[in-house]
């Protein structure tokens, strides 16, 4: 005898946000009169796509100069992750990554010498912003966290939004 079970969407247990794009599933099959038989499943990856969206942009509330120095305070409201059409959770923490460059309008993703400022909890940051002569324009890339940290990776399937500010001006 097949018995099809449907599990509701509200009774599946919180997915595991910070890995990409599954959903680790187990169930246990058990005899009909309940006692004889039973058996666990092996875990299975399914496929979750989840989408990572801010609702509103990235921001420099204030870049304060200091010496011979910036010091810019980033914002961002807080991450909301989705699945199909409903907000499954929202990411505690981000990755926080920067670059500077002499242009404005520059791809970002291809853009090199990405510097990882953190993982930061929370929805804004302080960063230390030194005089880069030439370079007056700083990105900033929020990506989803990752094991591990990879500084060579270039984020494009982590990233969640990337920002441009004009500094040292």
């Amino acid at each position: 005898m097949t018995k099809k079970v449907i599990i509701p969407f509200t009774d599946i247990p919180p997915a595991n946000l910070y890995y990409p794009n599954t959903l680790e599933v187990r169930y246990r099959v058990t005899a009909s009169n309940l006692n004889r038989v039973s058996a666990w499943t092996p875990i299975i990856a399914v496929d979750a796509p989840f989408e990572y969206i801010i609702d509103g942009q990235v921001n420099a509330v204030e870049i304060v100069k200091e010496s011979n120095r910036n010091i810019g305070t980033i914002t961002w409201p807080e991450v909301e992750v989705h699945l199909e059409d409903q907000v499954v959770g929202t990411l505690a923490e981000v990755d926080v990554w920067t670059v500077y460059d002499a242009n404005t309008g520059s791809d970002p993703n291809t853009l090199t010498g990405w510097h990882y400022v953190g993982r930061i909890r929370g929805t804004s940051v302080s960063i230390d912003i030194p005089d880069h002569a030439g370079h007056d324009h700083l990105y900033v890339q929020l990506r989803r966290p990752s094991y591990p940290i990879d500084p060579l990776y270039d984020g494009t399937n982590f990233t969640i939004a990337t920002a441009e500010f004009k500094v040292n001006a």
